[in-house]
């Protein structure tokens, strides 16, 4: 119960990330650019976000997407620790533990 819970929370936030992330507010664009990433590439992070949360709400796919969460959660701060935007790891980090959680039980 607590594994579905946590799972549907992630799916949640990988949803709204994705959107957020396709859409691409001047900020966001302005992040990834500073990264060193293509224009294009916040709508490849966007899209991996919603097939996160689609795997995420499929039992058959759940973990396959909490793999890809994880991975795509290691990577966002692996980028911004490189960067040595070290506020800006929390929420990953987080995120990466509450998949982990949920992947363990």
């Amino acid at each position: 119960m607590t594994a579905t819970i946590l799972t549907w929370l992630l799916g949640a936030f990988f949803l709204i990330g994705g959107g957020v992330n396709i859409v691409a507010p001047a900020p966001i664009r302005a992040e990834f650019q500073r990264w060193g990433f293509p224009g294009w590439f916040h709508f490849l992070v966007g899209a991996l976000e919603l097939a996160v949360a689609v795997m995420l709400v499929v039992p058959g796919w759940r973990t396959g997407g909490l793999v890809l969460a994880a991975v795509t959660m290691v990577s966002a701060t692996a980028v911004v620790l490189y960067h040595k935007e070290y506020s800006h790891a929390l929420i990953p980090g987080a995120v990466l533990a509450v998949t982990c959680i949920a992947a363990w039980i």
